[in-house]
Formats: structure tokens, C-alpha cells, sequence
């Protein structure tokens, strides 16, 4: 969660928490964009869209997959000036190559054939906006290739067009492919590049997006919240918590919608528990901390909590992590 120089409590709502947000909300919830996490890595990524937002260029969102990398390019798009109009949006991989000039360009009324309607194409469309290429990764070089004059100054040609048009887009685009693997050419069209973090680099916003997730599931079904809810929050067991703060997730948010599914579908009692046929994962253990221990001082309370979630509970596996040198009442830990 976030750390104790960046974020301070007050009446319920968290202040400070990153520079320049827009609109506070409070501690845990989903922000204006419905991303979710108060880990340094969240707010880290949070200060990378504002930075992206507030500035031009094609964007490459790079991440594993479910980690939520479509949220963060929508954040890039609605923080943005261009976020007054509609962001238009596209899975690259469903593209058939025979028709990737159509569908990014347009084509005039009555071509190739007779019948055909007047189209505007994905460039015409995202004119003034942004163009939110998912799987970018999946086009082929051939494909990619096809993009490379549009980048750069957002000329291009409609199907059956004799002269050249001109569009402002920006391109948003997302792949769980490493970056390296696009052609050479077409990575270095996009000037900027951010990495969402998977749950393993933020575990202790994993009871967070859980929670969010739940609240979710709630609101379209009723009867979930008469059940496992008390005063709008779910009710959690304890090895559930700690399951999901140790457990290595590697499709991130689709697979703790999957778990939490059968969690709900599963649970007798008044509280939502582990199913019975959950296998974990084991994340891999904390790097040791350094010689230099750290001063409790500058520890927040979430983060207290969080590392006390993660070890179930221990306080002197939780000072470890923390890098408290020994867990004594003179300490502060």
C-alpha cells in the first residue's frame, strides 16, 4: 500500500496520495478511471498516466495479461484533451491482413465493388482522439509496416481515394508481448512507454481489487449482498485474505474474478472462504532486507496492515519484511 510519506488519512478519505490526482476518493476504492490500489506501484502508475495524459505521442501499454492494461489506456485517453470525445477502440488480432487497409483507412462508396458503403476507416473515426489498439503485438510485420506513415504524420489514403487525407491520432496501444518482439521500425514510432504492474509486484493491493471485485459482483445480484455483506463490505475469511496475498496469480484480475466466483459459489457460512479445490501458487518470498533497517516512522498503518496480511498474522515475519530491525515495543514496530 502506500507509503507513510505519501499518504495521510483524514475524516475516512486519503489526501496527498500522488501529486496532482484528480478528485479524491477514498482509501481502497476504484478512482475516476476504476483503477484500483494504493501500493507504491499503483500510485507509481497513476503518475505515469497523468504524465502521458497531459502530453502527445503514441503510448505502448506494456504488461501480463488481466493485469489491466485497457484501464490504464483509457485513463491515457480521458485525463487527455482529447478526452471529450469518444475513444475508439480495436482488438488488432481480430483484423483479417486482407482487409487491414479498409479497416484502418476506409474506402469510398462503390469500392473495390458496387454496393460497397462510404467508410470512414479506424483513422477517420479516432480523428481528434485516440485509437486504442489492443494485442498490437498479434499484427504481422507486413501490418505493422502499414502503420508507419499514418504515425508519423497522419497521412493517409482511403481505398479508391486519389488524394491523401490527413487525421490527428494518437494511437494507444497494448500488448502482453515483450516490446521487442515488434518490428524495429514500429516500436520507435511510439515515443512513450508504460508498464502496468502484475499482482506480484503489488500484493497488497490484491484484497483491494478483491474487495472492489466483490462490491461488483454485489451490486448486479442482491442476494450476494445479504449474504456475505456487513454495512457495504464483504465479509472475507482470514485464509482467504492471507491466500490471496500470497498466492502468484498469472492472469491478475481474470483470474481472482474466476476465484472469487467460486468462492461465492462455494461458501456456506456468513463469510466468503476458500474453495475447497484451490490450489495456490506460492509467490515468490520477499527479497531480504538490507543491512540498513528501516525506521518505523516512516511506515504507514497500510502498510502495517498489508504485511501482517501477507505472514497471517506473525508480527516478527511482518517487521522482516518491512525491514524493521527487531519487532520491540522501543522500536515503534
Amino acid at each position: 500500500m502506500s507509503g507513510g510519506s505519501c499518504c495521510r488519512r483524514r475524516g475516512g478519505r486519503s489526501t496527498g496520495r500522488g501529486r496532482g490526482w484528480p478528485d479524491p476518493f477514498p482509501f481502497g476504492a476504484a478512482d475516476r478511471f476504476g483503477l484500483v490500489g494504493e501500493s507504491p506501484a499503483a500510485w507509481l502508475l497513476r503518475q505515469q498516466i497523468l504524465f502521458l495524459a497531459q502530453r502527445d505521442g503514441h503510448v505502448l501499454v506494456e504488461g501480463p495479461s488481466g493485469a489491466g492494461k485497457e484501464l490504464v489506456v483509457r485513463a491515457i485517453h480521458g485525463a487527455s484533451s482529447r478526452g471529450a470525445r469518444p475513444l475508439i477502440a480495436r482488438n488488432a488480432a481480430t483484423i483479417p491482413e486482407p482487409l487491414i487497409d479498409a479497416e484502418l483507412f476506409g474506402n469510398l462508396k462503390d469500392y473495390p465493388s458496387a454496393g460497397t458503403p462510404d467508410r470512414s476507416g479506424l483513422f477517420g473515426d479516432a480523428d481528434r482522439a485516440s485509437l486504442f489498439l489492443d494485442e498490437i503485438g498479434e499484427l504481422s510485420e507486413t501490418l505493422q509496416a502499414s502503420l508507419l506513415r499514418v504515425m508519423d504524420s497522419g497521412e493517409y489514403q482511403r481505398l479508391g481515394d486519389s488524394s491523401m487525407r490527413a487525421t490527428d491520432v494518437r494511437i494507444l496501444a497494448a500488448t502482453n508481448r515483450q516490446p521487442g518482439e515488434l518490428k524495429h521500425d514500429f516500436l520507435a514510432r511510439f515515443l512513450h512507454r508504460v508498464r502496468v504492474p502484475g499482482f506480484g509486484e503489488r500484493p497488497e493491493d490484491v484484497v483491494l481489487v478483491a474487495r472492489h471485485l466483490l462490491r461488483g459482483f454485489a451490486a448486479s445480484d442482491p442476494t450476494l449482498a445479504e449474504r456475505f455483506f456487513v454495512k457495504g463490505e464483504p465479509a472475507l475469511s482470514a485464509r482467504l485474505v492471507v491466500a490471496l496475498a500470497h498466492h502468484r496469480f498469472t492472469a491478475h484480475t481474470r483470474e481472482l474474478t474466476e476465484l472469487l466466483w467460486r468462492a461465492v459459489a462455494t461458501s456456506s457460512g456468513p463469510l466468503i472462504d476458500l474453495p475447497a479445490d484451490f490450489v495456490a501458487r506460492q509467490a515468490p518470498a520477499p527479497a531480504p532486507a538490507s543491512s540498513d533497517s528501516t525506521d518505523p516512522r516512516e511506515l504507514s498503518r497500510e502498510q502495517i496492515v498489508a504485511a501482517l496480511a501477507r505472514v497471517g498474522g506473525v508480527r516478527d515475519r511482518a517487521w522482516r519484511e518491512l525491514g524493521c530491525a527487531a519487532a520491540t515495543s522501543s522500536s515503534g514496530c
